[in-house]
């Protein structure tokens, strides 16, 4: 007999006999979603088209708009502005110039808000010009719940998603080679400020 089948078999036994005396979960989120990456079937939902704030999954469309205008290898000026936001931060300075690729490693792995507004300030000019371009994707992408009022996802008034819409945030995040590979580490260091020395990052993600 083959092991793969009898393994199958016994921890779908397993599995029945503990779902049968456990009881299920009990999830303290206003909204939730999940869903069978390979289906797309929505296997349990509550609130799935509800606005709340979004936090730092705002990232992803960060993210999503800097890979379509630009390239990994330009360079870009971190602006003074970058130290605003405060929260989670890449220990960028300002004035220094890094690589595309580098600041979107501190923004996916450092949850960088200081990264968040340096590419913002690269691509768009300025962040509010940026914020244009995010709602623009949306739209585009049919994310008629979704609104952004940042590029860092610190709670603003009109800045908001759903749990389903940010599900298609992320599937669109995965779709590039470059931000699917980031985004599957859980450290990563960068240069540090004038290429001396190095800064170290953490995931924030707790699921890695």
């Amino acid at each position: 007999m083959r092991l793969w089948p009898l393994l199958a078999s016994g921890i779908a036994a397993v599995a029945l006999t503990t779902s049968a005396l456990a009881a299920p979960p009990t999830i303290g989120a206003r909204a939730y979603i999940r869903v069978n990456p390979a289906t797309g079937e929505v296997l349990v939902q509550r609130a799935a088209y509800r606005r709340l704030p979004m936090a730092s999954t705002t990232k992803m469309m960060t993210a999503i708009v800097t890979r379509e205008r630009s390239d990994l290898e330009d360079f870009a000026v971190v602006p003074r502005a970058a130290a605003a936001p405060g929260g989670s931060s890449s220990g960028l300075v300002p004035g220094e110039r890094l690589r595309i690729r580098t600041l979107l490693t501190g923004l996916m792995i450092g949850s960088g808000n200081d990264a968040s507004i340096a590419l913002a300030a690269h691509v768009g000019g300025s962040e509010a010009r940026f914020v244009q371009l995010m709602n623009a994707e949306a739209r585009e992408m049919g994310l008629r719940n979704t609104r952004f009022a940042n590029a860092h996802g610190l709670d603003r008034s009109g800045h908001y998603s759903t749990v389903r819409e940010l599900v298609m945030l992320g599937e669109r995040t995965r779709e590039d080679p470059f931000l699917r590979q980031v985004v599957r580490r859980r450290t990563a260091t960068i240069p540090g400020p004038g290429g001396r020395g190095t800064r170290r990052l953490e995931s924030e993600n707790d699921l890695l």
